[in-house]
């Protein structure tokens, strides 16, 4: 054989031996990397479409929940900005580039539920008439927006990458997730249908829906809990170092409908820059505490305050505050 013939095959092995350590680190990514993924509780991630869609993925159960929301809904948008229609948020957030931050978190303080992710793309209808779906259009929604070819279809789009903080292991996990979720283990929830919007006429005359947080609470309630918080049963107290009336209260509907208890809210004299966690150390590894410190990004103290009945104390500050005022 001459060296012309050999030369080929060197090369080939060459590649091979390149590709094979490639091949393994991604596949360690994939296993080991969670990215945005939760192993336990939910995954839970806002889709940017028509009607604008909540996906929660529930890993205990491996079950999907999904609600349905109009964009022509009135939502209280976070950081000082007021109301907008749900459908103009994300284009807000994209106009003061906030990388999906201001439509996530004006989600998670309109619904009461952590979100996690969030997916926006070019062609983003998914039924016309976004009111009034019919179970017939409910059952076609789930099998579309369940099937590879539609899942794919939200990453890719005409060539051009949408727009999501999610990564390429949070993507493959949510697909295989996604793939694996029987027909009867997928609730769908239709919030105008379940009357938490009212039709109202803005000022200059245009229509409009102004939403019922309280009609909302009673849904995701029942629906977004996560059962490792409400298997530990932490007792929680939310206390405010912040001026803004009324954080600890908000922040504590969010804490609630994860499952745990709290207990109280209040005001607290010390002052933090984001927030701060006091939790014995025995419960410091528990899934609750992990959850509120990934969510809201808190300093952990690894004690408990004096003269407190509960579990953990958690303290608002300015952070938290710019984060989630709404005037």
């Amino acid at each position: 054989m001459t060296n012309r013939q050999k030369r080929p095959k060197v090369i080939f092995w060459r590649f091979f031996l390149i590709l094979i350590p490639i091949l393994g680190i991604m596949l360690l990514k994939l296993l080991f990397f969670r990215g945005l993924w939760q192993n336990l509780g939910r995954t839970t991630i806002v889709f940017n479409t028509i009607p604008i869609l909540i996906v929660s993925l529930n890993h205990e159960n491996n079950s999907a929940q999904i609600l349905s929301l109009p964009t022509t809904a009135e939502i209280d948008v976070v950081e000082g900005y007021g109301k907008y229609r749900a459908g103009k948020i994300y284009s807000l957030d994209k106009l003061e580039k906030k990388e999906g931050k201001l439509f996530i978190n004006s989600f998670s303080r309109g619904l009461g539920v952590p979100i996690d992710g969030f997916v926006s793309y070019a062609d983003n209808t998914i039924i016309s008439d976004e009111n009034q779906l019919t179970k017939e259009d409910i059952a076609r929604y789930k099998q579309k927006l369940f099937s590879p070819d539609f899942f794919l279809h939200l990453f890719w789009q005409k060539g051009s990458l949408v727009a999501t903080n999610l990564t390429i292991v949070d993507y493959i996990r949510s697909f295989i997730f996604l793939s694996g979720v029987r027909p009867n283990k997928i609730d769908f929830i239709n919030l105008f249908r379940e009357g938490a919007f009212a039709n109202i006429t803005l000022p200059d005359q245009t229509k409009s829906l102004a939403t019922d947080y309280q009609k909302i609470d009673g849904i995701t309630r029942e629906t977004f809990n996560e059962q490792p918080v409400v298997f530990e049963n932490l007792k929680v107290e939310v206390l405010n170092s912040t001026d803004y009336e009324g954080l600890a209260d908000e922040v504590a509907r969010i804490i609630s409908h994860l499952g745990a208890a709290v207990l109280s809210t209040g005001n607290d004299s010390e002052k933090v820059e984001g927030c701060k966690i006091y939790i014995a150390k025995t419960l410091a590894k528990t899934y609750t505490v992990k959850r509120l410190q990934g969510f809201f990004h808190c300093q952990l103290s690894l004690e408990k305050r004096a003269a407190t009945r509960t579990d953990l104390s958690l303290i608002l500050g300015e952070k938290i505050k710019k984060e989630f005022r709404t005037h």
